[in-house]
């Protein structure tokens, strides 16, 4: 409790400076100590950048509601008609890559571990095609624009299939250390859309968030890796999450400081059509779909435009699939032009 109680405080008078996110990973071997809280780099800043970004929002509670546990959700806020279009317009993608997918397809699918390539977790770089219309939701981008107070533009979409029986596990974990460390987001002025395309229980792999958990930056390692950047690591961890995630010490930290009396919340459970806004920068993770039932979403990744992606460390920047540099894209995304899937 001491420990913990020197922290918070020590925390509370860190200054706010205009970088306080590291930009790098630091290798396995150049620990001392991986299993204390308070050792470099097993630490934890706080957050010196709003959650939400404009300056009325106290008067709203929805946008007090994001601010304080670093998530909303709307429930059934696709009705069903539209949604009924985009189960369809995913089912037919599904089955056009099973019977179509060539090799120059396979960057923007990934598929489970140990399925062997039978079973697809995710498709990229949907908010170009058959999920345009969704990105450009009015009622949706008013939401999104409200709370980081710009434009924005679309950092990165995908669908996530939590296939019934097959879907794994996702490690806790915070986007924007991924996106910060490995595409150069500068700040976390972004936010995470997910649409529930089925019915979501904590059982079929709902999506779990430690509440609070966004106002403070957990500093990860890796495993091994250059300089703590592994090149191309977006190959193996979006199949597998394990670089850039928090060690135990510092769950229970933010456990202890949720903004829920049950610390962590199902906050990715819902209906059908139901839409999840969460924070950048909220921990998060789900179990395994040991279930009958699928789990689908799509997620849309809404970016500030003043928050557009720097020249990520060491040269190791992902592709444009997973972390948007075309400037043709990099404006409001209802200045976009619809694509045809290649």
């Amino acid at each position: 409790f001491l420990q913990h109680f020197w922290l918070v405080n020590a925390l509370l008078l860190l200054p706010a400076t205009s970088a306080p996110y590291n930009l790098s990973r630091i290798s396995k071997d150049s620990l001392i100590d991986s299993a204390s809280l308070f050792d470099y780099p097993y630490y934890i800043s706080s957050r010196p950048d709003p959650v939400v970004w404009s300056d009325d929002f106290e008067q709203n509670e929805k946008l007090r509601f994001f601010d304080q546990n670093g998530y909303l959700l709307l429930p059934e806020f696709i009705d069903a008609e539209v949604l009924q279009t985009y189960q369809q317009q995913l089912s037919e993608l599904v089955d056009d890559i099973v019977q179509n997918t060539t090799e120059d397809d396979q960057d923007y699918v990934v598929y489970e571990p140990g399925s062997n390539g039978s079973v697809i977790r995710h498709i990229f770089e949907v908010h170009k095609d058959i999920f345009y219309d969704l990105s450009t939701n009015d009622e949706l981008l008013s939401i999104v624009r409200s709370i980081l107070d710009s434009d924005v533009y679309v950092h990165q979409s995908r669908v996530n299939l939590k296939a019934a029986f097959h879907g794994e596990s996702f490690r806790w974990h915070s986007d924007f250390e991924a996106w910060h460390v490995e595409d150069g987001m500068p700040k976390p002025r972004a936010v995470s859309m997910m649409l529930l395309l089925d019915d979501v229980y904590s059982w079929n792999g709902a999506l779990m968030g430690i509440p609070g958990s966004h106002k403070f930056y957990l500093h990860c390692v890796n495993d091994d890796g250059i300089d703590g950047v592994e090149e191309k690591n977006w190959e193996k961890s979006l199949a597998k999450l394990r670089y850039g995630t928090p060690n135990e010490q510092q769950i229970k930290f933010i456990f202890e400081q949720s903004s829920s009396s049950n610390g962590i919340e199902y906050i990715g459970a819902g209906k059908k059509g139901s839409v999840l806004l969460f924070d950048a920068n909220l921990m998060h993770a789900s179990y395994a779909n040991m279930s009958p039932m699928s789990r689908n979403a799509v997620f849309m990744v809404y970016n500030a435009i003043e928050n557009a992606l720097k020249a990520p460390p060491k040269g190791y920047g992902r592709p444009g699939y997973l972390a948007e540099r075309d400037a043709n894209w990099i404006k409001p995304i209802d200045q976009c032009t619809m694509q045809q899937r290649k």
